[in-house]
């Protein structure tokens, strides 16, 4: 949702994913970006109608469409191949001169040069690197990363910088670290998330 709000704000975004095909990122934010733009739940696209089609109506997504690329002029970019390393992503922010990147998610970046060096430390050394290409073009990367055993065990607790996985480096090189925690949900409602 940072990003949607990001190009709702007429930010021009980078999202890198490395986990997902553009065309899946696309429908989820297509997804969060109806939502946000009629304010209402259910006058969303669902992100399966989006990508089989069943259930879509199609006169409305035109509408809808035209509607974003009428009132979000700044850009917005998916890439998903493989980023091997920050010159890559250094020449991506080049490229698309972005006013803010999202990085979807470090735990699974293996950097060119850092196959070489244990799990950890690639993850650190990557996480320092980012800070530097955000120093660099003065510009918000905004890395994500997963949580621990510990920090997922733990239902009740926001996880903090101990419960980040594979390397606490993420933590020393971040300006901020922001926690999320999901909320069971009561019977009949849906999930609901908290930051800390």
């Amino acid at each position: 949702e940072m990003a949607t709000s990001a190009i709702i704000h007429q930010k021009r975004v980078l999202y890198v994913s490395l986990e997902m095909p553009n065309y899946r990122v696309a429908a989820r934010f297509h997804t969060m970006l109806s939502a946000m733009i009629s304010g209402k739940k259910n006058k969303t696209f669902p992100n399966m109608a989006l990508e089989t089609g069943n259930g879509l109506k199609i006169k409305q997504y035109r509408s809808f469409l035209k509607d974003v690329s009428r009132k979000f002029t700044q850009g917005f970019y998916v890439v998903d191949n493989d980023v091997t390393g920050m010159a890559e992503l250094e020449a991506l922010v080049y490229q698309f001169k972005p006013d803010v990147v999202f990085w979807d998610y470090l735990g699974i970046f293996t950097g060119g040069d850092s196959k070489n060096v244990a799990g950890w430390e690639a993850i650190g050394r990557e996480a320092s690197l980012a800070k530097r290409v955000a120093m660099k073009y003065n510009i918000p990367v905004v890395v994500a990363a997963q949580a621990n055993r510990s920090g997922a065990t733990d239902r009740d607790a926001t996880p903090g910088l101990m419960q980040m996985a594979r390397s606490y480096m993420i933590g020393q090189n971040a300006d901020r670290v922001i926690g999320i925690r999901m909320h069971k949900p009561k019977e009949g409602s849906k999930p609901s998330a908290e930051l800390d």
